[in-house]
């Protein structure tokens, strides 16, 4: 996480880095690699490669952890988004199947 947290410092310019619209754009991208990688890690509930369900649930911990550090999203909807994002982390610990989260996805 702190190499990765580096690499961004270098590459993103800081006048964008931590504004709001950058961080909906890389949680979003976040939410898009997790569900393809969920997808690939698991089938009929269960895991199927633990690297890819390891992926898809890390992308979504980093994607809950930017919107948690970003105050100035949604505050009439925050607690809403933080439920879909427990829900969602709920569904992918039970290995539920992939296209039943598509919805929880699309919501947040």
């Amino acid at each position: 996480m702190d190499l990765s947290n580096a690499v961004i410092k270098t590459v993103v310019p800081a006048k964008t880095l931590n504004t709001t619209n950058h961080n909906v754009i890389v949680i979003q991208n976040l939410l898009n690699t997790s569900k393809e990688e969920y997808e690939e890690g698991v089938k009929d509930g269960k895991i199927i490669s633990m690297i890819e369900y390891q992926d898809g649930t890390a992308f979504i911990d980093r994607a809950y952890s930017m919107f948690n550090n970003t105050k100035s999203i949604a505050n009439d909807n925050r607690q809403e988004i933080s439920e879909l994002f427990s829900n969602l982390t709920q569904s992918t610990q039970q290995q539920k199947n992939p296209m039943k989260l598509i919805m929880i996805y699309q919501a947040i």
